[in-house]
């Protein structure tokens, strides 16, 4: 058989990052979903998970490290990642990103499973709901900041109770 101009391309690895930093306490590279994402956790594996995702191509860093602890001394086993191309996460040469918001999705199932949860509360900040609704295994959702497909920002009422 010869090659034709139908076969695809071999899929390219994803560009390391120029610059070596040091890790923060609690924070790892982990495999999940076939990539490698930044991972920071706070407080006892034993405790009820919460999974924070930031979205908009912002950092793990934008859930504030004051925020995490004060989820952490309310009994909570917290998780905040960089999402692909962000932080130090798996990144990909500019404009040629081979994933969509549907792998993103699979990146926060493939933490949770990397972490041994069957599931955990999700909060999450500028992503569309798509990200919580990959795989029912959230407990609660708490949409933070949440825009509709259609770009019209969705009502979110005043919290009944403080979740710290």
């Amino acid at each position: 058989m010869t090659n034709s101009d139908n076969a695809q391309a071999p899929e390219q690895p994803p560009t390391p990052s120029p610059e070596i930093r040091p890790m923060e306490p609690n924070k790892r590279i982990i495999r999940a979903n076939g990539v490698d994402l930044c991972v920071q956790t706070f407080g006892d594996r034993a405790d009820p998970p919460i999974l924070l995702i930031m979205g908009g191509a912002s950092s793990m860093d934008w859930w504030e490290d004051g925020f995490c602890e004060r989820l952490m001394a309310g009994s909570r086993f917290v998780i905040r990642y960089d999402h692909r191309d962000t932080g130090r996460s798996v990144s990909y040469e500019p404009g040629a990103a081979p994933y969509s918001l549907r792998d993103l999705a699979e990146d926060a199932v493939g933490l949770l499973d990397a972490f041994g949860l069957e599931s955990a509360s999700i909060a999450h900040v500028r992503t569309t709901k798509t990200l919580g609704d990959r795989r029912d295994g959230a407990r609660d959702r708490i949409l933070v900041g949440t825009y509709t497909q259609h770009g019209r920002r969705l009502y979110t009422p005043p919290p009944r109770r403080a979740v710290f």
